[in-house]
């Protein structure tokens, strides 16, 4: 047993408690059933992310055609820290997301 103080003690929720709600979803699995549930949903936090990439390098270059977001989204989700992240179980594949993903809206906002 440990007293809650460790390393990871000073990250927020938006990671750990969604992926307690998965985790719990899975409760009556083994933990390899549990684990593989929570990898799944930082899954979906890589997809978020390539999405946001492929969105905003239709914004920025919105005269190359899909082939360029297509090929941008492919450098974003194929490069090999971010893959390897992505399937962990920890809360830098939401961090990713969210800062791509607040990256990306920004693009669309005109400067005051």
């Amino acid at each position: 047993t440990t007293d809650g103080n460790s390393s990871a003690a000073v990250y927020g929720p938006g990671y750990y408690y969604p992926a307690s709600l998965v985790y719990r979803v899975f409760r009556d699995g083994n933990v390899v059933d549990r684990v593989f549930a929570t990898r799944a949903m930082s899954i979906g936090f890589v997809l978020l992310t390539v999405v946001a990439a492929f969105l905003f390098a239709g914004w920025l270059w919105p005269t190359l055609g899909w082939q360029v977001q297509v090929a941008f989204s492919l450098l974003v989700g194929f490069q090999p820290m971010f893959s390897m992240l992505g399937v962990s179980v920890n809360n830098d594949a939401a961090a990713i997301a969210i800062a791509r993903a607040r990256r990306t809206c920004r693009a669309r906002i005109p400067a005051a």
